[in-house]
């Protein structure tokens, strides 16, 4: 028969196997609550990015300004997860956009991918800093942007590489002539400062613009009504005098007429009416000198105008 120290140490065995099964137990059940939130978590985000999240188009001007715009509603969204910041990030983007990054599309890492095809791609569509700075010596333009929204482009592509004077210099080179020549007067005052004033600047010019443009459409519309008018009346008034005129030029010649009708001696109005007997006369013989009835009626003739020079045949 056992005896009671023996008892006691069997008793004490049967403890610590029992501790050793709870403590077990409670592994395994934290194991299991760990996994599935992580399983939760995922299947969370899956489900925030299918329904809600839409990336903006991809800048390849400036790509590490576009994942900053991901990465902020990544964290708005509560996304966490490597791999759904990758799959978010290659559904989102074209073809020729993932062209530079296809071998890890292809063949992803198994750790850090976001961080992997973020990299390669601002690498890929980064401007070296030469072309950075020939960019902005030559090619950076006003166009429709604000004053202001130059200025920050030309700093962010000038970086470390360029003081701010010389920036300055650059942007003041590429505004209107009329906001360079306030800006020249401002010395001393902080570039920030100096790009509001020069935005204010361009919308008053674009104010006044507006303004003249519209004042010269109104004015337009008044000289042409008035255009249309004035041609017809002109017309009017010119068909009118020539009416006028011919009506003057007849009643001028009617006049000239009786003038000299009744101002000649009644010997020369008889001397008319003969001259007109004889030419009268003369338009009855033919250009054969034979009268008008001989011409006609021949040897039947029982008149005759003279001079004829018809001869009568012999019996």
């Amino acid at each position: 028969m056992p005896t009671a120290e023996e008892l006691q140490q069997q008793l004490e065995k049967q403890q610590e196997a029992i501790r050793k099964l709870e403590q077990e137990l409670a592994n395994t059940r934290a194991t299991k609550t760990t996994g599935d939130e992580e399983l939760l978590k995922n299947l969370d985000e899956v489900k925030v990015t299918s329904s809600n999240l839409k990336l903006p188009t991809f800048w390849r001007r400036d790509p590490a300004l576009w994942f900053a715009q991901v990465e902020a509603q990544f964290h708005t969204a509560r996304i966490t997860s490597d791999q759904t910041k990758y799959c978010t990030v290659v559904a989102a983007l074209d073809c020729s956009t993932l062209q530079p990054v296809t071998d890890i599309v292809a063949n992803p890492p198994d750790k850090e991918r976001y961080d992997t095809i973020k990299k390669k791609l601002i690498a890929a569509y980064t401007d070296s800093q030469e072309k950075q700075l020939r960019k902005l010596i030559n090619e950076m333009e006003l166009g429709d942007r604000q004053p202001s929204q130059l200025f920050r482009e030309m700093k962010a592509l000038a970086g470390q590489q360029m003081n701010s004077e010389v920036v300055k210099t650059l942007w003041l080179q590429r505004l209107p002539p009329h906001v360079q020549l306030v800006l020249s007067a401002s010395e001393g005052v902080p570039l920030e400062k100096m790009a509001e004033i020069a935005d204010k600047l361009a919308e008053i010019h674009r104010s006044n613009a507006m303004a003249s443009s519209i004042n010269a459409i109104g004015a337009t519309s008044d000289t042409t009504r008035q255009n249309t008018i004035v041609p017809t009346q002109e017309t009017n008034l010119i068909t009118v005098i020539a009416d006028l005129q011919k009506q003057m030029a007849a009643l001028s010649i009617a006049v000239t007429h009786l003038t000299n009708t009744r101002g000649r001696s009644p010997q020369a109005r008889q001397n008319d009416r003969r001259n007109r007997s004889r030419t009268h006369s003369r338009q009855r013989t033919d250009q054969n000198g034979v009268c008008y009835y001989h011409a006609k009626f021949g040897v039947n003739a029982r008149k005759c105008f003279k001079p004829c020079t018809f001869v009568q045949p012999e019996n």
